[in-house]
């Protein structure tokens, strides 16, 4: 354990550079895994100009739904039990 604090910040400094340098390798991934979940789309070249750039990206339909589903199961003030459903 550093003694002094010029010691201390030296090693608090190269634990940074550490879990920076770990961190790094997977920041192009991060990126590429975000748009793929939110379904981006490079802008269409001047040979499909006039034309719709639509596009549902399925991955964060399918995720958006089970977050709606898991916070109203664990936040809705009704209880939906048999006895309750008409």
């Amino acid at each position: 354990m550093p003694q002094n604090q010029d010691e201390r910040a030296a090693d608090l400094r190269s634990r940074f550079a550490y879990a920076d340098s770990w961190r790094q390798q997977y920041d192009a991934k991060a990126v590429d895994w975000y748009r793929l979940y939110i379904g981006y789309r490079d802008e269409l070249g001047e040979a499909f100009a006039g034309r719709s750039n639509l596009h549902i990206p399925r991955v964060y339909e399918e995720l958006d739904t089970l977050r709606a589903r898991l916070v109203k199961a664990f936040f809705s003030s009704s209880r939906n039990s048999a006895s309750h459903r008409a």
